[in-house]
């Protein structure tokens, strides 16, 4: 090889060595259960409820700028109905949510959340992209939802969107029963959530 041709070569593998970044540095935030909340919002055709749910664990994967990563789990012991003031049907109300129509709180008592990916939309808003698990059904969900990162805290703030359908909950579902009128209970139900992770 002639001494020109090894010049050029040698420049070209210093060049490549200098252009080449090592991975951004992955830090793990740990949730903060007690300031994290999540309100759960249901309609029905005569009307809706909502309430509350608590994370019981979750941590959230960054690399300084935007969340990479990370996994959350809810205690269903701990859904509550907030829009129903008499204690009576409060707990009956309650009461069916845990049932076996519902979410099976007491073979199922827990659900998970884990992040596969974000897509950056604008400035601090994202696309979250994840899978979640209810009652042992798993299926992919995306939301959109606003997230700050810093050198002591991850704050994520959003709206997912669920079927319960796509879960096994068919209970008062109009596309799956055809006689119901007006006690027809809508597949979809909102959760909204504010979490706070901390290093």
């Amino acid at each position: 090889m002639k001494k020109s041709t090894l010049t050029i070569f040698a420049i070209a593998v210093i060049g490549l060595i200098s252009s080449f970044k090592p991975d951004a540095k992955i830090s793990t935030y740990t949730v903060d259960t007690k300031s994290s909340k999540m309100i759960w919002k249901a309609e029905k055709v005569t009307g809706k409820h909502d309430g509350t749910i608590q994370l019981s664990s979750g941590k959230v994967m960054t690399d300084g700028k935007t969340i990479t990563g990370g996994t959350f789990v809810i205690d269903m012991n701990t859904i509550k109905v907030v829009d129903i003031t008499d204690a009576e049907n409060n707990a009956k109300l309650l009461g069916h949510l845990k049932s076996n129509d519902f979410f099976s709180v007491e073979e199922f008592k827990t659900s998970t959340f884990e992040i596969t990916s974000t897509k950056q939309i604008e400035g601090e808003r994202y696309q979250i992209n994840g899978r979640l698990t209810i009652k042992g059904v798993t299926n992919d969900v995306s939301f959109p939802a606003t997230v700050k990162v810093t050198d002591k805290s991850i704050i994520t703030v959003g709206t997912a969107t669920i079927n319960r359908v796509k879960y096994g909950i068919k209970y008062g579902s109009g596309t799956v029963f055809t006689d119901l009128g007006d006690k027809a209970i809508m597949d979809d139900f909102q959760l909204e959530m504010n979490i706070i992770a901390r290093k």
